[in-house]
């Protein structure tokens, strides 16, 4: 039986990524808590860094695992949110400014108008709009606020985050999903869910960065509260660094972190007055690793990876001995996942460079990935 989203009751996302494809269905209480109900997932065919290389097998790729979180959950899935991701996306803010009735409050009419007005300012150029997402106020050109309601002033501002992906990029995406029999209800990007899934409530005034390394590329997300204020995808990933340069032992470790933080590099000069906020957060592969051996825990035991705090030097640690240990030996080790163990110093070496150029601390791991943000947008922030 397939259930309508409107209904609130089943709520299924797709994530298409270099390495997999995954698939999750969950059910959504009233009291607005996500239940997974179903998971399916295998390795990513047709697929290279967001971009479809070829349809049948990315097609099929995209069918067993929709067809396995199907058997799972008991239920049939015909909508679906699914993920854009990759190195071609790009986020860019328009502004928009209305003037105002000074003798009364803001109200929600004003918003819709000047939201209405920088929507209409938008010229995406040969791309498909993915997300438009106002990230904040001002009155009468003054500080950033929240919520401008029921506040005076003459003229309302917004800023407003456009999420673009390359037409053609997207065109062969969606010829994937139409081909497995499935109607795209909702698109995200995978940075932007990956951000709002690790986000929390004692972050709302200070912000948080979240960084999320995958296969072909990594995410980058700065928000504050539940907004995300920028994203932005860098050419490097842990299998796509693995497949470019070999790690022997410690001693590769310098090169393959100064290919990281060159392209982190080039990449930060689209954002030259980037502002950065002091909490830092990382979802995936690499940081769930990091956080299981910090703990001397098994790679399942993942409730208890969740809040680890990992700091540069433990970083540092890991990455030299793991370096200097053999695939075999790798295996072994309970906080490793085996089939993880030859990519992990790769993606181990991008959390270095990270750390190193953006003079970062330490970090805290987040379980919760962008499927997790995926349900979070679509279902809990939209009811509050």
């Amino acid at each position: 039986m397939t259930h309508s989203f409107n209904r609130l009751t089943t709520i299924a996302a797709l994530d298409i990524g270099s390495s997999k494809v995954c698939c999750v269905i969950a059910k959504i209480s009233r009291d607005k808590r996500i239940n997974v109900v179903g998971y399916g997932y295998n390795a990513s065919k047709g697929i290279k860094n967001g971009i479809v290389t070829d349809i049948n097998q990315a097609t099929l790729s995209v069918c067993n695992a929709v067809e396995t979180a199907e058997q799972m959950a008991n239920e049939r899935i015909d909508r679906i949110i699914v993920n854009i991701s990759g190195d071609k996306i790009k986020s860019i803010v328009k502004d928009a400014t209305i003037a105002i009735n000074k003798n009364r409050p803001v109200s929600e009419a004003d918003i819709t108008k000047v939201i209405e007005k920088g929507i209409n300012k938008i010229n995406v150029d040969e791309h498909e709009l993915i997300h438009c997402l106002p990230t904040s106020y001002r009155l009468d050109m003054g500080d950033e606020i929240k919520d401008p309601r029921n506040i005076f002033g003459e003229s309302l501002s917004v800023d407003i985050l456009l999420g673009l992906v390359p037409e053609i990029q997207y065109r062969n995406l969606s010829t994937v999903i139409e081909n497995a029999h499935l109607e795209t209800a909702e698109k995200a990007f995978s940075a932007y869910a990956s951000g709002l899934s690790c986000l929390v409530e004692d972050e709302k005034e200070i912000g948080a960065t979240v960084i999320d390394i995958g296969g072909g590329s990594t995410e980058i997300i700065i928000g504050q509260g539940m907004n995300i204020r920028c994203s932005f995808s860098c050419q490097m990933g842990a299998v796509r660094l693995f497949q470019r340069i070999p790690i022997r032992d410690h001693g590769d470790l310098d090169a393959v972190e100064q290919i990281a933080a060159d392209i982190l590099t080039d990449k930060l000069l689209d954002y030259p007055v980037l502002s950065m906020p002091g909490s830092w957060r990382g979802t995936g592969g690499t940081f769930t690793t990091l956080a299981a051996m910090v703990k001397g825990i098994y790679w399942t035991d993942r409730t208890y990876m969740h809040g680890t705090v990992l700091t540069e030097a433990d970083v540092a640690r890991f990455e030299r001995q793991l370096a200097d240990m053999t695939l075999e030996q790798r295996k072994q080790l309970p906080g490793l996942q085996p089939n993880r163990a030859d990519i992990v110093v790769h993606g181990i070496c991008i959390l270095r460079a990270i750390m190193r150029r953006m003079h970062i601390g330490q970090i805290t791991v987040s379980e919760y990935g962008n499927l997790d943000g995926y349900f979070k947008r679509k279902y809990i922030m939209k009811k509050k």
